[in-house]
C-alpha cells in the first residue's frame, strides 16, 4: 500500500465545501478535483502536478452554459473555484465573462410560442406561396 507523505508547507487547497453546503454544482467540482488529485498521487505524480490535474478536472466539471440554472451553478462553481485556488484569478475573469455573455445569449433567445401557427392551419395543410413569374 502506497502511502502519501506530507510536507509540513503543503500547496494543497482546501477543496471540501464546509458540511451543510448545498449547492450540487460546487460539491461535483470538489468530488471531480479530489478524484484526480488523489489518483494521480497513488501513481507517483508530484504534489504540484497532482494540484495541477486537480485544477483541470475541478474546471472540466463545472455545468455548460446553455441555460440559465446551468449558468448560475457555472457562476457559484468559478467563484468557489478562485476562492480555493483550483482556478486562477485571470482564468476566473475570462470564465465569469464568459458567462456573462451567456447569460445575455439566453436573455436574447427567442423563446417558443405554444402556437407557432395560425390557429386552425396546421403547419401541413399551409399554402406555400407560388413563385413570382420571371419577366
Amino acid at each position: 500500500m502506497t502511502t502519501i507523505r506530507r510536507s509540513k508547507n503543503s500547496i494543497e487547497p482546501r477543496i471540501a465545501p464546509q458540511s451543510g453546503f448545498d449547492c450540487p454544482a460546487i460539491i461535483r467540482c470538489c468530488e471531480e478535483w479530489t478524484r484526480e488529485h488523489h489518483a494521480a498521487r497513488a501513481v507517483g505524480i508530484r504534489e504540484y502536478r497532482a494540484i495541477v490535474l486537480g485544477n483541470q478536472a475541478y474546471k472540466n466539471a463545472m455545468p455548460a452554459l446553455n441555460n440559465r440554472n446551468n449558468i448560475r451553478d457555472f457562476i457559484a462553481c468559478v467563484t468557489y473555484g478562485v476562492l480555493i485556488h483550483a482556478i486562477l484569478d485571470q482564468v476566473g475573469t475570462k470564465l465569469l465573462y464568459a458567462a456573462q455573455v451567456a447569460s445575455t445569449a439566453c436573455k436574447r433567445a427567442p423563446r417558443k410560442s405554444q402556437t407557432s401557427h395560425p390557429i386552425g392551419v396546421s403547419p401541413q395543410t399551409r399554402q406555400t406561396p407560388s413563385p413570382l413569374p420571371l419577366l
